[in-house]
C-alpha cells in the first residue's frame, strides 16, 4: 500500500467531513425509512452484525433491516430470498439500506471507499494477497462493487480489493464514488450485500480443497516435483538453491526411494501434482525443506492443507523452516504459530578474486557433483578447514564467518554465496535477501 499523504491521514479527514455532511443532509430519509421498517418488519430497525475491519479487528456494522425472521416448521430460518420483503428489495436496489453505515464511517470503523467488510468466517480462507484488504478500513463502496460485484467471481472480487489497496489514492476514491453515485441515481444500484447464486467463500474454497488428494511422493514423482518447484519460484531464487543443479531430479528420485529421514507429501488434483512439501526429520526437529504450490493452484488452500498434514504427521517435537524475511509466506507461517528464531542475510560476492585457497573434493563429493550438480567440498583457508557447499560449477555457498581476505582466497573463478550477518562480509558483497529460521512446538 502506498504511504502517500492521502493514505496517511487525509483520507480519514475527508471521511469524517463527508459522512458528517451526508448524515446532516439525509436525516429526513433516515427517519422515514426507520418508521417504514418499524411498521413493516418490527423491531429492531437496524441490522447489526460483527464484521472484520482494519487489521482484522471486529466491529459492528449497521444497516437497515431488509428481511423478516420467518422460520420453517422446525424453527430454522428460511432462505434469504423467502425472507426478503418488497420494502427490503427496494432498500437494497437503491442502496438506502446502507445509509446507517455512515455512522460506522464517523466512528472510524469504516471508510466511504474501501473493500467491503465480509463475514468473519471467511478470513481463514483468504490468500496472502487477499489479506491486503485488511490493511485499510473497509468501505461502504469499493472497486469490486463498481466493477459489478455480483457478476464477479470471488477470486476477481478479492483481487480487485487487493489492487485497490496497492493503488490507493484520492483520484481512485473520487472515481469510485462517482461511479457509485451514477449507478444509484440511474436505478441500477450497487448491491453491496445482495444475495448471490455463488457459493459462500468458505464453502467454495472448502469444496475446492476437498477435491485435493494428499499422498506420499515416491521416486516416480521426482521429475514432476522439480518441474513444479521451478514453476513456482523465479530464476533468481532458484540460483541460490540446489534446484540450480543439473541433476536435482535424480537427487529427489534417490532420496524418495531410500526414505529414511526424508519424506515428501504431494497434493494432486485430477491426477496432476499441484503442490508438495519436502520434510527432513532428525535430532528432535522436523524441518520443512521445501513447500511449493503451482501458480494455478495458489490461493485455494493447497498450502494450508499440506502444512496441516505435515504438522499432524511430524514425528519430532520441534517444527522448523526457513523462509525469506518479510515475505507473504513468513506472515502466513507466523499466523499459524511459528516464531522467528534467527535471521541471516544471504550475500553474493562476484568471481574474480586472487584465489589460491585449497579446495579438496572427496570421492563422495565428486560423485555427488557429477550426479546432482551440487556437493560439499572441503576448503582450507587461513589454517582452518571448512565444509563448503558447491552449487554447479561456479558457486560456493558458505555458512561460516570468514574474513574478506579468506573470501578473496576462495573466490578465484567462483562466485560466493555467503550466509552471514547484516554486515557486508566483503567490500564487493551484494545483498540478496534475509532468511528467517522459524520454529513451532507441536501441540
Amino acid at each position: 500500500m502506498r504511504t502517500s499523504w492521502y493514505a496517511r491521514g487525509t483520507k480519514r479527514v475527508l471521511d469524517v467531513a463527508a459522512s458528517s455532511l451526508a448524515l446532516g443532509m439525509s436525516w429526513p430519509v433516515l427517519a422515514a425509512v426507520a418508521v417504514a421498517v418499524r411498521s413493516q418488519l418490527g423491531a429492531p430497525v437496524l441490522f447489526r452484525q460483527p464484521r472484520p475491519g482494519r487489521g482484522g479487528r471486529t466491529f459492528t456494522i449497521l444497516k437497515f433491516r431488509t428481511m423478516t425472521d420467518a422460520r420453517d416448521a422446525r424453527g430454522r430460518l428460511l432462505s434469504d430470498d423467502a425472507r426478503l420483503t418488497p420494502l427490503g428489495r427496494w432498500l437494497r436496489r437503491t442502496s438506502v439500506d446502507e445509509l446507517p453505515e455512515l455512522f460506522n464511517v464517523l466512528r472510524g470503523d469504516m471508510s466511504l471507499v474501501g473493500p467491503r467488510p465480509l463475514l468473519e468466517r471467511y478470513r481463514p480462507y483468504y490468500t496472502e494477497r487477499e489479506r491486503l484488504r485488511e490493511r485499510v478500513r473497509p468501505g461502504i463502496t469499493g472497486l469490486a462493487q463498481v466493477r459489478g460485484r455480483n457478476q464477479l467471481s470471488w477470486d476477481a472480487r478479492l483481487e480487485a480489493d487487493a489492487r485497490y489497496v496497492e493503488t490507493l489514492s484520492l483520484r481512485i476514491d473520487l472515481g469510485i464514488l462517482a461511479q457509485t453515485a451514477r449507478a444509484v441515481f440511474t436505478a441500477r444500484g450497487v448491491e453491496t450485500d445482495a444475495p448471490s447464486a455463488m457459493l459462500d467463500l468458505d464453502a467454495q474454497r472448502r469444496h475446492a480443497s476437498a477435491r485435493l488428494d494428499l499422498r506420499p511422493l515416491g521416486p516416480e514423482h521426482a521429475r514432476a516435483l522439480v518441474a513444479l518447484h521451478r514453476a513456482a519460484f523465479d530464476e533468481h531464487e532458484l540460483q541460490t538453491t540446489i534446484f540450480s543443479g543439473h541433476g536435482v531430479g535424480r537427487y529427489y528420485a534417490d532420496i524418495l526411494e531410500q526414505g529414511g529421514e526424508h519424506r515428501a507429501l504431494g497434493a494432486f488434483e485430477a491426477g496432476a501434482l499441484v503442490g508438495y512439501a519436502h520434510v527432513r526429520q532428525r535430532e528432535g526437529v522436523s524441518h520443512l525443506n521445501q513447500l511449493a504450490i503451482t501458480p494455478r493452484a495458489q490461493g485455494r488452500g493447497v498450502g494450508r492443507q499440506l502444512l496441516e498434514a505435515w504438522i499432524d504427521a511430524a514425528q519430532q517435537p520441534t517444527l522448523s523452516l526457513d523462509v525469506r524475511d518479510g515475505s507473504r509466506a513468513s506472515a502466513w507461517y507466523r499466523r499459524r504459530g511459528f516464531c522467528v528464531r534467527r535471521r541471516s542475510v544471504l550475500w553474493r560476492i562476484p568471481a574474480g578474486g586472487p584465489g589460491g585457497a585449497s579446495v579438496r573434493e572427496t570421492e563422495d563429493s565428486q560423485r555427488w557433483q557429477r550426479r546432482y550438480g551440487f556437493s560439499t567440498v572441503v576448503a582450507e583457508v587461513g589454517g582452518h578447514t571448512h565444509a563448503i557447499g558447491r552449487l554447479g560449477a561456479h558457486d560456493l555457498r558458505i555458512d561460516a564467518a570468514l574474513s574478506p581476505q579468506a573470501l578473496d582466497a576462495l573466490r578465484g573463478e567462483r562466485r560466493l554465496l555467503v550466509l552471514g550477518s547484516g554486515d557486508p562480509p566483503h567490500p564487493r558483497a551484494q545483498r540478496l535477501h534475509t532468511l528467517t529460521r522459524m520454529e513451532a512446538r507441536r501441540a
